[in-house]
């Protein structure tokens, strides 16, 4: 998809269903082969930039075949492909979220992304290497908050003096970064190991979870460092960050679905 690549096109991993969240095993979406292209009905939620996107790579059952498939839509324009923008998000707005329905949407069987019933692997890989994503996305509201904190801790006085020399603040910063450096290493290394092609799932889930955990910490602290100048977003962008931070735990397969996979990893071993 190099128009995605540079920009001039908008693309969305269509996974999630209102019943299945992040279980790419269970889709209710089915596809019918007609001749040259398949008939698709089904509905799917949370879907980042769906309600923009100029194409997308859609997952379903084909009818009569075992398993889940993926499926390139190239055409959003056509008046099966209904989608609608979910409103009043908590946090990371820059980024849309979109319900679809769709409802007798043609797909050219051409279309079909790599073979029958092997979708759900396809749809794991991806958000195994999300995982890593979402841990850096972690580790830059973490280091955010971080120099925030700093930065005012520094300025703002109490008791005549700046409150970065209070111990109980030293000390929320000194847990704050620590932490940090943690998470830095963990998805530093989830992110090496795929980088060399090699199997990096339990690193990329191990990474994810506590750097998401770390964010969450982090946050919370800036927050309380900042008191009621980081309440309210007028004053700092800490109230952002509070709001971006709770997605970080939820979407491309929440805390749940990663402590399964890093249980089954080392059980597994």
């Amino acid at each position: 998809m190099p128009d995605c690549a540079a920009g001039k096109k908008v693309a969305a991993f269509v996974l999630t269903e209102p019943g299945a969240d992040s279980d790419a095993s269970h889709q209710s979406t089915t596809a019918v082969e007609k001749g040259d292209h398949y008939v698709v009905n089904g509905e799917k939620i949370f879907i980042m930039l769906g309600d923009v996107a100029d194409l997308g790579v859609l997952f379903c059952r084909v009818e009569g075949q075992s398993g889940v498939s993926a499926m390139m839509v190239d055409d959003t324009t056509q008046p099966g492909w209904q989608a609608r923008t979910l409103k009043n998000k908590l946090g990371v707005r820059a980024a849309t979220a979109a319900g679809i329905v769709l409802k007798d949407v043609k797909i050219p069987r051409a279309n079909l992304l790599g073979e029958l019933g092997h979708g759900s692997e396809y749809a794991l890989a991806t958000l195994g290497a999300a995982a890593v994503s979402v841990a850096a996305q972690s580790i830059g509201l973490s280091q955010r908050a971080l120099d925030e904190s700093i930065a005012y801790a520094k300025k703002r006085e109490a008791f005549g003096q700046p409150i970065a020399k209070l111990q109980a603040i030293q000390w929320m910063i000194a847990d704050m970064a620590t932490r940090l450096e943690a998470a830095r290493g963990m998805t530093y290394h989830a992110a090496l190991k795929q980088d060399a092609g090699e199997a990096f799932s339990l690193e990329a889930s191990m990474a994810r979870l506590y750097a998401t955990q770390v964010a969450a910490f982090c946050v919370d602290r800036a927050m309380q460092i900042h008191a009621g100048y980081g309440f309210i977003g007028e004053f700092s962008p800490i109230e952002k960050l509070y709001r971006d931070q709770r997605a970080l735990e939820i979407y491309e397969g929440d805390a749940g679905v990663q402590r399964l996979a890093i249980a089954e990893n080392i059980i597994g071993r």
